[in-house]
């Protein structure tokens, strides 16, 4: 008998059953989204709203600080964020938003099993800011972004034990981070951080350029 194809038929079956086992933990199949934050109607942007000028230009959410976020935002039990960026880009008023990331479940480490998949989303719209008070915090400056264009595709898993790969639709979650609606933002010639909220609590969005 041919080893290699015993081995690939299967694969598929006892990787989907140790998804299965280890499904209390993990989302359902139902696409599931990552909010930063409140993503509730943005008020209506005036073409002259006030943008400020530090954004202007691309920021990039590197592999590592990705993998901090989105274990954050969804702290699912052996999960990671193994390759991808999360980016944001403002000019003319208007901003785009995007991200390739390569997400990670092990399943059982002992006999090398373990779910891959690749997300990929944009969404893009007009922004401004303003400078805000409260009790709190006397003056902090605020991001708004008006969400006009999504877009995202399903997620493809992909199956592994040992070495060996078998391509799966469907089976794992389906992850799309959506952009933030309003927050608390601070901007420096290098870095942008944007204050969200977590499954636990406050966490926040590290960007780099």
């Amino acid at each position: 008998m041919n080893t290699h194809r015993l081995i690939r038929t299967t694969l598929f079956p006892l990787l989907a059953a140790a998804f299965l086992l280890a499904a209390c933990t993990l989302p359902t199949r139902e696409p599931e989204v990552l909010s930063p934050v409140d993503v509730g109607d943005a008020p209506t942007l005036e073409p002259d709203a006030e943008r400020d000028p530090c954004l202007d230009g691309t920021w990039t959410m590197h592999t590592a600080e990705l993998d901090l976020f989105v274990a954050s935002m969804v702290p699912i039990p052996n999960m990671r964020v193994v390759g991808g960026s999360l980016s944001m880009s403002f000019a003319d008023g208007m901003y785009e938003y995007s991200g390739l990331m390569t997400l990670q479940i092990e399943l059982d480490m002992s006999e090398g099993q373990y779910l891959q998949g690749d997300g990929i989303f944009s969404s893009g719209g007009a922004y401004a800011t303003e400078a805000r008070t409260e009790r709190d915090f006397p003056v902090f400056d605020f991001l708004i972004l008006d969400l006009t264009v999504s877009e995202s595709e399903v997620m493809v898993w992909r199956a592994y034990k040992n070495g060996e790969e078998e391509t799966a639709a469907g089976i794992g979650p389906n992850f799309t981070i959506v952009p933030p609606g309003e927050a608390p933002y601070r901007c420096t010639e290098s870095r942008l951080e944007i204050d969200s909220q977590g499954a636990s609590g406050p966490v926040t969005m590290f960007f780099e350029r």
